[in-house]
């Protein structure tokens, strides 16, 4: 049940770069948006090249989803480093081949800051007391 309630909270707070996000909610999320720009290169693929007189139609739509699918990514990820006590500026790790990557890895998948921190209150306390 906990997994579905953080899978839904991921889904709700897609387009929100405030509060913070515990790890199942940040890495389920991911999952899902994976998956859906996976399937949406896919299909792109396969209804591009079938239809051909409609390109420039397939092409908005997949740079929509495209463009949805990353923003909300950069959503989760604040949230999940606003949840150890970092800002969202530190996303510009990822700039620095490799070790950026590295470090953003091994802060998404630390546990977060108990209690709260100055970007609101612990989701998993919060998530325990319902």
């Amino acid at each position: 049940m906990k997994l579905l309630a953080n899978f839904r909270l991921g889904l709700t707070n897609f387009m929100s770069f405030r509060g913070r996000a515990s790890r199942s909610e940040f890495w389920l999320y991911e999952a899902l948006v994976t998956v859906v720009l996976v399937l949406t290169i896919v299909m792109s693929n396969l209804v591009y090249a079938r239809f051909l007189e409609h390109q420039t139609l397939f092409a908005i739509v997949f740079w929509l989803i495209y463009g949805i699918g990353i923003l909300s990514s950069w959503a989760g990820a604040t949230r999940r480093l606003h949840d150890r006590n970092r800002s969202a500026w530190h996303l510009l790790w990822i700039f620095l081949p490799f070790a950026g990557g590295i470090v953003l890895l091994i802060w998404w998948c630390a546990k977060g800051t108990s209690g709260p921190n100055r970007y609101g209150d612990d989701p998993l306390a919060s998530s325990d007391a319902g």
